[in-house]
């Protein structure tokens, strides 16, 4: 690969590594790992937890030591499904809403994509990414 493809992909992997390092700062200004703020972050409403492993892109072991790491702090709560006592959804308590609400501002503060970008660069640059991103519009 070369020419403007290898300067793209350089340029996502400069970006991304950007955003990694950012994520991780605000995540452990709530002592939070990534991985536990990233699973906060995808429970704006109460989801299967079977859905969480492929949205996290880990397996559901992990994801079980991740909520069981989470409900021990009480930032989420999980619930018999009423139709399939086997299945278990998960969702944010009170204090797992404050949290994620701490960490969205934290994410305002110091991203370089609000920080560097007008709103409408911002809506811009979601559009041309949409087709990217392996989640597509269901995304954290």
């Amino acid at each position: 690969m070369s020419g403007p493809e290898r300067e793209l992909g350089e340029m996502l992997l400069r970006i991304g590594a950007e955003l990694e390092s950012m994520f991780a700062v605000v995540a452990k200004a709530e002592s939070l790992t990534p991985a536990e703020a990233r699973l906060l972050r995808l429970l704006a409403d109460t989801i299967p937890q079977a859905e969480l492993a492929p949205r996290l892109g880990v397996d559901k072991a992990r994801v079980s030591s991740l909520i069981r790491r989470l409900e021990a702090r009480s930032l989420v709560r999980r619930d018999h499904d009423p139709g399939d006592r086997r299945a278990r959804h998960v969702g944010l308590t009170l204090e797992g809403r404050q949290t994620i609400d701490r960490l969205g501002e934290g994410l305002q503060r110091a991203s370089p994509v609000v920080q560097r970008l007008t709103v409408k660069q911002r809506r811009e640059l979601i559009d041309h990414l949409l087709p990217l991103d392996p989640l597509g519009a269901h995304g954290p």
